[in-house]
This record gives C-alpha cells, sequence and structure tokens, in this order.
C-alpha cells in the first residue's frame, strides 16, 4: 500500500470512490484500516514536511471477499466499523495523521496471497460547495492495460451532486467504472487506505520502505516499461522496485512511505515528517528499508554531508522503534546528460548513427535505423516513434538506449563520487559511522557495467540489456522494466547474512 498523496484533483467532484484489489503475504483474519488525512506536497518552495489536509471529509470503507473479476453485478460488501459507526469523520487540520478503524473480522481466515476488494469511499465535508480539486489521491489509475493484460478489475467513480457516503455505494453499488487503459494511468483517481493493521504471529516480517519519487515507484509504466507495468505497478499491483522485491520475492508485506523530492535533505528534521513518524509507530514494523540519497546528489551534497544527515535520521527512528533494523538501500544511477553528435541538417547518416537534437533545454537522441540525407531545415526528428521520417532518413527514439549516449550526471559517476563514496564507504560497509543494520542494493541489475563486490566497476549508467528504450524513462526513474529487474536480482544483506 502507499500513503503518499500526489495532490488535489477531481474537479467539482466533491464525493468519490475507489476499488482496489489488495492481498497480504500472510493468512489474515482480523485486519485494522488505517485512513491518512496528512499530505507532504512541497511547502514554501519546495520542503516537502506533512502537514494536516484543512478540509473536513467523511470516509467509508467496504470490504469485498472473495474478489470478484468482473465490473457488473458485484454483491455488496460488509461495512468496515469506526467507533461503531460506518462512516469515519475527519475535522480538517486536528488529529494525528490518521484514522484507525474498529477490528474488522472477514468471516474467514484469508489465505496468503488472496485478493479482497477494499471499495473507498472519500467525500469533502461540505458537499456541493467544496471548492474544485478539493479530493486528494494516491496514485493515477489504469486498467486492462495492453500488452500485459493487468485486468485487476479495479475503477472508481465520483459525483458533484450526489453523496456516495449518504447513498452507502461502498457498501451497495453493483458496479464500477475501469480506469481505462492507458500506460501511464489516468490522473487523480485513486484513494485508498494507507495501511492494514493485521493480527499475526509475532515476529511476522512486515517492512515500511522509506524514500523518494523512486521509492513511490514512478517511472512505472514510462517509456520501455512494455508488459512489465503500468501507473498501478506490477500485475500484482505493486509499485517501485522495492515494494516489488518485499512483496513479490520476500513474501512479506510492505507499506510505501515513497514521496516524490524527498530526501535526508528535509527528514533530518524530524519536525518535517511528523504524521509519517505516526504511522511508523502505530505500525511498528519489523524492518525498515530507508532508499533515500537520490535527491540529496541531485542537489549537490558531498558524502560526508549526507551521512551527517543521515545519522539524524536514523536517531529520530530509532528513537521511536529502537530495536528495529534499518536497511540502507544503495544510490541508483542517475544519466540526465547526453553526449553525441548534434543533428545538422543535409547531412548523410548512416544506419546506427545516434545524434541529439536540441529544443530548449530538452535534449532528445535519436538512432537512424534506414540511413539517407537529413532534412534541408527543421530541428531534425520529433517525437518517441520507432519510425520518425527526416528526409530521407528514418529514426527511432532512443532515450538511454546505449550506454554510449549517457553521461553520469554531476555527483555520480565512478565510485569516487559522492554517490559512489557513499554507497561503498557507508552503505555497503559493515559498521560504517551510518549505522545501518545492511543494505540492498538494485545496481547489479540497473547499471551498465557493475559488478557486486567490485567498487571500481561503477558507471553511475543505466544498463540498456534486452531493452530498446534502457531500463529508465529518463536517466533518474526506472521504468517497469527497469523496477522488476532491481527486485527480481536485488543484492541484500543484514550484515553477515544474505536476505
Amino acid at each position: 500500500m502507499r500513503q503518499t498523496i500526489q495532490g488535489f484533483d477531481s474537479g467539482s467532484t466533491w464525493s468519490s470512490m475507489t476499488r482496489s484489489r489488495h492481498y497480504l503475504n500472510r493468512p489474515a483474519r482480523y485486519v485494522r484500516f488505517v485512513i491518512a488525512t496528512f499530505n507532504n506536497l512541497p511547502v514554501s518552495g519546495s520542503t516537502i514536511k506533512d502537514v494536516l489536509n484543512k478540509a473536513s471529509f467523511r470516509y467509508q470503507i467496504g470490504v469485498e471477499y472473495p474478489y470478484n473479476n468482473t465490473y457488473s453485478n458485484i454483491p455488496n460488501r460488509k461495512p468496515v466499523s469506526f467507533s461503531g459507526a460506518n462512516v469515519a469523520l475527519y475535522s480538517g487540520s486536528s488529529g494525528p495523521g490518521y484514522i484507525l478503524s474498529d477490528i474488522y473480522d472477514f468471516g474467514v481466515t484469508v489465505p496468503a496471497g488472496t485478493y479482497f476488494g477494499l471499495w473507498t469511499t472519500q467525500e469533502n465535508a461540505l458537499g456541493a460547495s467544496s471548492p474544485a480539486n478539493s479530493l486528494p489521491y494516491q496514485a493515477n489509475g489504469c486498467e486492462n492495460y495492453g500488452p500485459a493484460g493487468f485486468q485487476r478489475f479495479q475503477g472508481g467513480t465520483g459525483s458533484s451532486t450526489v453523496s456516495l457516503v449518504s447513498t452507502q455505494a461502498a457498501f451497495n453499488q453493483n458496479h464500477i467504472t475501469h480506469y481505462g487503459s492507458t500506460q501511464e494511468g489516468a490522473n487523480g483517481s485513486v484513494f485508498t487506505p494507507c495501511m492494514m493493521l493485521v493480527l499475526s504471529d509475532p515476529g511476522t516480517p512486515t517492512v515500511f520502505s522509506i524514500g523518494d519519487s523512486i521509492c513511490y515507484g514512478i517511472g512505472e509504466g514510462g517509456l520501455g516499461s512494455g508488459a512489465y507495468g503500468d501507473s498501478m505497478g506490477s500485475a500484482m499491483g505493486n509499485a517501485g522496485y522495492i515494494a516489488r522485491w518485499i512483496y513479490e520475492f520476500l513474501k512479506y508485506d510492505n507499506v510505501n512511505l515513497g514521496r516524490g523530492s524527498d530526501g535526508y535533505k528535509y527528514i533530518y528534521d524530524a519536525s518535517n515528517w511528523v504524521y509519517r513518524q505516526n504511522l511508523l509507530k502505530l505500525a511498528n514494523p519489523t524492518h525498515i528499508v530507508m532508499q533515500n540519497s537520490h535527491n540529496d546528489f541531485a542537489a549537490g551534497i558531498s558524502a560526508t554531508a549526507l551521512l551527517s544527515d543521515a545519522q539524524k535520521t536514523y536517531a529520530t527512528i530509532r528513537g521511536l522503534l529502537p530495536n528495529i533494523p534499518i536497511l540502507q538501500a544503495c544510490c541508483t544511477p542517475d544519466t540526465l546528460s547526453i553526449q553525441k553528435p548534434l543533428w545538422t541538417p543535409n547531412t548523410h547518416y548512416a544506419a546506427g548513427s545516434v545524434v541529439i537534437t536540441v529544443s530548449g533545454s530538452t535534449y532528445t537522441p535519436y538512432l537512424c535505423k534506414t540511413a539517407g540525407v537529413s532534412a534541408a531545415s527543421g530541428k531534425g526528428p520529433a517525437g518517441t516513434g520507432s519510425a520518425i521520417a527526416d528526409g530521407s532518413c528514418v529514426w527511432e527514439y532512443y532515450l538511454l538506449g546505449s550506454p554510449a549516449v549517457q553521461r553520469a550526471s554531476n555527483g555520480w559517476g565512478s565510485s569516487s563520487s559522492a554517490r559512489g563514496t557513499f554507497n561503498d564507504l557507508y552503505v555497503r560497509t559493515s559498521g560504517s559511522a551510518l549505522g545501518n543494520a545492511g543494505y540492498i542494493d538494485p545496481n547489479p541489475a540497473l547499471e551498465y557495467g557493475y559488478q557486486e563486490g567490485e567498487p571500481q566497476s561503477e558507471t553511475s549508467i543505466y544498463n540498456v540489456t534486452g531493452a530498446a528504450s534502457g531500463y529508465s524513462i529518463e536517466g533518474t526513474h526506472p521504468n517497469s522494466y527497469g523496477h522488476y529487474l532491481a527486485a527480481k536480482n536485488m543484492v541484500a544483506y543484514l550484515y553477515g547474512t544474505a536476505i
């Protein structure tokens, strides 16, 4: 499950409902649902800081079990209660940042890996007087994406005239409208509980992941994702390489607290993530995976300065959960700069040539598929197609299609770069000043030329093997293929023990 509110949307709609599909990696009968009532959109210019939602909201949750693979003729759901009522009330700008349901009884033990549905209604308490774009959303919805066939039977609905809470749609509406098949998803469409508390055997592994947009899963469904994912993540609905790894390969449960643009530069200050800390205390996980560092290096920080911010963050976590091991993720590649000849008019290009076109501050690489002479004027090939005409040449969009068109961004590079120093001296070194209990490393899959255990092989360049558009959508965020490969081939250690 993902917590982060990506924004406020839905136009004039003030009452909306999401049907979402979920599963747990443990048998479960008794659970409690947690609804987040805060956001961490940038404030004061660019600071990422938790703030309570200002508006007042009403919520309902209906549970669908077993899950029905259809959009219509769906049986009624069983209500979730909050202090004995089937409606949860949130008064704007108050509370701990979440609403906790009563204990919900499925009635039977739901086997591990078995899907169930949540029908979650949220509505602005002002009703028809609500301002435009007042509903928070956590993700862009996608359904039945073509090549992958990710038909999860999820969807949503909304109203600017009728209260879906009053009609109890979460319990009795027998149909849902799917999100559409655009791989990148439909904007502003998904809102669900941010996590569940599950009655289970003590010590059953549950992992909190904390990080930036890569942790959240940005890049899922983007260019080059192919049949490996859409905006909702994998076929099983897990977004980002960390959640995919935890859910699908370790078979543990995960709460994803990834927030785009976040970094140690913000969360070293405990006051910037107060409500995420409240969720952390409430859940009391067995492990934490910390992915932050990418946006810190992008801001030009040195490895030693980053170490100081990370140590302060770790101290905050240990003040809440003293005995929980923290695994630090190695920073992934970043190649936002391109090095290749610029496209020129009236020029003969051989098949296999790579050129760069320039439009403002955007530099885009293209691969020549059919030899010929470029157009007499203009700026060269444009777009993201695979057969772009230019004079008698034919080009293919070639973003990160070869290591030869990539150059490591500032802060990235060899093992002596800021990123390399942090990964090698602190993250991968047992007993380092960072104080992490272990690490995870997605780079053997993602980084061109890198071999685990050989820091001198670091390049900070994205791998491309087997993917025409590489493993990243733009040189920072993995696409779904990259997220999948990183999860599948993860190197991970609790120091002394491979995971």
